[in-house]
């Protein structure tokens, strides 16, 4: 599937739950990290390094300290009052990750982890779920 009907899927998606989320914001993000898989020959790694970051941002607030995503006052997926992310923050977040990894720092999920396992997430069990169909787009 090419990149612009997943950024228009992620962004529609992400719409649902926060304030209009244009493909714009998303097409950069996952080109940037493709280039970097790309630049890193990764191969059949790609899938693996790609869902441990996914791991790693759901299940984790900082390397070591578990996330809490539905604590007593609120929940992770609420919106904050002021944008909290920028392409290159996002592509940056990912090299380290994969970076981490080469010095056995990165959280590695679970053997058969996937991000619609996440609990008390909506925002993340609606993207895990997301069916993209190119046509959905025409």
């Amino acid at each position: 599937m090419d990149l612009d009907t997943v950024s228009k899927a992620r962004a529609a998606c992400l719409s649902e739950f926060y304030q209009v989320v244009h493909e714009s914001e998303i097409a950069p993000v996952v080109d940037g990290m493709l280039r970097f898989l790309d630049e890193l020959n990764a191969g059949d790694s790609a899938a693996d390094l790609l869902n441990g970051f996914c791991y790693q941002r759901a299940m984790f607030e900082l390397p070591n300290k578990p996330r809490k995503i539905k604590g007593f006052f609120g929940s992770a997926d609420e919106p904050e009052k002021t944008k909290e992310y920028s392409v290159e923050g996002a592509v940056t977040s990912f090299r380290a990750y994969v970076f981490a990894l080469r010095t056995d720092v990165g959280q590695v999920p679970p053997l058969g982890w996937r991000l619609s396992q996440v609990e008390d997430s909506e925002v993340l069990k609606k993207m895990a779920t997301q069916d993209l169909s190119p046509l959905d787009f025409l």
